[in-house]
Formats: structure tokens, C-alpha cells, sequence
């Protein structure tokens, strides 16, 4: 069981080469988990696709799989080590924290002292089509949005939420989910929020691509679009910490860098500060 888990720790690493194959690391670790006949699988699928001549493009998609897993099987022995199906899946989207494709990721545990926030993860063309998460402070959960590398506009969602019936089940659900970005409206600060995430993250993979050595107007559209969304106050705390961390990574990565230009990371440092300004209270 050692060697089994260290092949898929192994392979866990190897896998977070790209966006789209991270994505392909969740999937493979909760089908690890769906093929085990001692675990207990129902799965709801929805998946709408938009009218087209020639590209076929996913319009939305909302896959909910509910598991349970017991603690015991019939005979009475201990099967522990089927927790650790859950304790991958989590492990496996936290690690895309650092993925430039990866907007957001939030999670709660029960027995923390933090309160779980609630989240309404969309899964249609706007705003009307949403599964939620975060309703019960006994669920645990964490969940990664990340940008479509093809299409901008629109995201990918992977979640999971579990808690404990007594001492001897898990009882959850694995889900994944497809839909657009919510465009800017002044009317919802949370909408403008997952535009600007969106435009955010588009820069950071170029400058993680050392896209700053040839693009002069890189690190001005960065420090741009952070000026506006502080000025616009579209950002939450929690958003403005992901910012902020972003930032930082992209700062360091240039501060190693023998062939940086000083100016461009300048304007990364002034996006900083002023990010660093408005958080103050």
C-alpha cells in the first residue's frame, strides 16, 4: 500500500506540468476511488452543448458524483485506508494553488475556527444555474476554479465536500463543473471580480512564460488592471490575498532572473503596494 501511494504521490508531481493536465490529475484520482467496489458511487451528469457548424464547444456541464465510504466492511475489518481517496483528492486541488490557470481555490474544515463561506458554483451560460457549497459548517470542502486555456471567457470548477456520519462512514460528493465567467456588472462586485480574475490570470501565465522579456507593455497591463480593480473596489479580501500572493511569486521568479529588466519589475512592486494600501483598515 506504501509503494502504491508513493506511485501516485509521484505521479501527482509529474502531472502538475500543465493546467490541463492537473485537471487530468483529479480526474484520474477520483476514478481511482470510483473503481474501488468498496466505495459506494452515484453519479448525476448534466451536459448541454451550444449549436454550432464546425468547433463543438461545451456550454455547460455539471457533474455531481455522491459517495460513501464505511469505515468497516461486512466482515467486521477495518478499512481505513479508504479515507485516503478523499485525502488525495483534497491534497491534489489544493496543489493547484500555484497553477497560473487556477483563479481561485477556498476550502473549510470542520473543527477550525473559521466559518464556512457559501459558494454557488455556476455550471450554465449566466448566473441561474449553480450547485452550492459551504451551506453547513459540518462539511468540509475545498474547491479550484480554473480558466479555460481555450476559451477565457469560461472556467472549470472541481469540488469536493465530506463529512463524517459517526465514527465509521464518509459521506460526500465529487464534482466537477463547466460554465462562463460572469461578465462586470457594477451591480454585483462578486461578477466584476471573476472578470478581473480572468484578465489577471491570462497575464500571469504570460509572465510565467517569460513573456516580460519581449513584451514591454506586459508589466504595465498588469499594474493597470490591479490599479483599476483596487480604484473600482472589485476585489474581496480573499481575492485581494490571492492577488497579493501572485504578485509575489511573479516578483520572485523575475528577482532570480539574470536577464530582468528593472522597470518591468518596478511596476510589479507598485501593483503591489498598491494592492498592500487597500487591504489596510
Amino acid at each position: 500500500m506504501k509503494t502504491y501511494r508513493i506511485l501516485w504521490a509521484i505521479l501527482a508531481l509529474v502531472m502538475t506540468a500543465s493546467p490541463l493536465m492537473a485537471q487530468e490529475q483529479i480526474e484520474k484520482l477520483y476514478q481511482r476511488m470510483a473503481s474501488d467496489p468498496k466505495v459506494r458511487i452515484k453519479s448525476s451528469i448534466q451536459v448541454d452543448r451550444k449549436p454550432g457548424a464546425g468547433v463543438v464547444r461545451k456550454g455547460s456541464v455539471c457533474e455531481i458524483n455522491d459517495f460513501v465510504i464505511e469505515k468497516y466492511n461486512k466482515k467486521g475489518r477495518s478499512v481505513e485506508h479508504l479515507e485516503e481517496y478523499v485525502t488525495d483528492l483534497v491534497n491534489a486541488i489544493q496543489a493547484e494553488a500555484s497553477n497560473p490557470q487556477c483563479y481561485r481555490i477556498s476550502s473549510y474544515y470542520f473543527g477550525t475556527s473559521d466559518a464556512p463561506r457559501r459558494w454557488n458554483l455556476l455550471y450554465g451560460e449566466d448566473a441561474s444555474q449553480y450547485v452550492t457549497i459551504g451551506a453547513r459548517r459540518g462539511v468540509n470542502y475545498i474547491l479550484a476554479c480554473f480558466v479555460d486555456k481555450e476559451y477565457p471567457d469560461s472556467r472549470w470548477c472541481y469540488a469536493i465536500e465530506w463529512y463524517k456520519a459517526g465514527k465509521e462512514t464518509i459521506i460526500g460528493r465529487y464534482m466537477k463543473l463547466y460554465a462562463k465567467i460572469p461578465k462586470e456588472t457594477p451591480a454585483t462586485q462578486e461578477k466584476g471580480s471573476h472578470g478581473f480574475l480572468a484578465s489577471f490570470n491570462n497575464l500571469q501565465a504570460q509572465w510565467q512564460s517569460h513573456e516580460y522579456k519581449k513584451n514591454t507593455a506586459l508589466p504595465v497591463g498588469i499594474y493597470a488592471l490591479v490599479k483599476q480593480a483596487v480604484e473600482e473596489n472589485m476585489l474581496t479580501p480573499d481575492e485581494k490575498e490571492f492577488v497579493d500572493a501572485q504578485l509575489t511569486k511573479m516578483i520572485n521568479k523575475m528577482s532570480g532572473d539574470t536577464l530582468r529588466e528593472d522597470n518591468a519589475l518596478g511596476y510589479l512592486i507598485l501593483a503591489k503596494k498598491i494592492l498592500n494600501r487597500s487591504q489596510e483598515p
